[in-house]
């Protein structure tokens, strides 16, 4: 369990995590009364990240981390129905406490 009395040296603050579809709210309704919930189009960490289709459009989100410093951050999914993992945007080390 998360409190606050465990240590960190930086608040980053909250990071937002949400899916993004590229069908309007009506559409994935649509879809989703037929077929499911559809997969979304892409990812988003804080508001950002590039076009799947053309990775030179959009920017990645960045959070500057200080070796030897424990960081908090405060992950909220945002997301309509996927999963988040450390995995699904991570590609160094990182360990959370849920």
């Amino acid at each position: 369990m998360l409190t606050t009395a465990m240590q960190y040296d930086i608040d980053l603050g909250p990071v937002s995590l949400t899916d993004w579809f590229w069908r309007t709210a009506y559409q994935a309704a649509y879809a989703a009364e037929r077929t499911g919930a559809p997969p979304p189009q892409n990812f988003l960490v804080n508001g950002m990240n590039v076009n799947p289709l053309n990775t030179t459009q959009g920017q990645r989100a960045k959070l500057t981390f200080t070796p030897g410093k424990k960081h908090r951050l405060r992950l909220v999914n945002t997301s309509t129905d996927v999963r988040v993992s450390g995995s699904d945007c991570c590609q160094d080390q990182l360990t959370c406490f849920i």
